[in-house]
């Protein structure tokens, strides 16, 4: 079962970076975002839609308001410690999980576990596909870093799944080698642009 982590060394893929699975009890997905005003939309097809929020540097504000629900994840860019990262991404309760351990790889929806065959990279395309509607192309997105889909934790162990390689290191972590939550919204900050907003299906 993949663990549920805050804040770590994560990659986002999908609709514009990456994908994956979740269990849990049906949740209102902007419970927490309460605080957040003016809701200046954006439509999409399938229907997303934007929601304005007001600017805060701290990428920690708006996590603090969702890391109580499942799977909490934040791709922080560092500001203001370094002035290189643009982007602030959090997001939580994906709608599907998937993990990869020692050759075997699972998936978590709905609250079921399944173990499968699957190449996982191949699971993270097919479930991004199932449950996502690709709006990356759309004009409204093009300046969008993420509108939904894959993101987690790649571990260097993965590498296993593609390749045979020497097994030199003592297995001291106990985590998984991949993490992948397929997510269907999440909060931005843009640092450049100073604005913040909800992105969600």
């Amino acid at each position: 079962q993949a663990p549920h982590q805050e804040s770590h060394p994560a990659q986002a893929t999908g609709q514009l970076a990456p994908a994956a699975k979740a269990q849990r009890a049906p949740q209102d997905s902007s419970q927490g975002i309460a605080q957040a005003h003016a809701q200046v939309p954006t439509s999409f097809p399938g229907g997303r839609w934007g929601h304005a929020l007001a600017f805060v540097a701290n990428a920690c504000h708006y996590f603090e308001t969702i890391r109580h629900l499942p799977m909490p994840l934040l791709l922080d860019s560092s500001r203001p410690a370094s002035h290189f990262g643009r982007y602030d991404i959090a997001m939580a309760q994906p709608l599907a999980v998937i993990s990869h351990k020692n050759g075997v790889t699972q998936v978590e929806q709905n609250g079921v576990i399944e173990t499968t065959d699957v190449d996982p990279f191949d699971l993270i395309g097919q479930l991004q596909t199932e449950l996502l509607t690709d709006t990356s192309t759309l004009p409204q997105a093009q300046h969008i870093p993420f509108t939904g889909g894959a993101a987690g934790l790649f571990g260097y162990d993965l590498g296993r799944a593609i390749e045979s390689l020497p097994s030199k290191a003592i297995a001291d972590i106990t985590m998984q080698d991949l993490c992948i939550g397929i997510y269907p919204w999440a909060i931005i900050n843009d640092h450049e642009l100073q604005k913040s907003y909800l992105v969600s299906q």
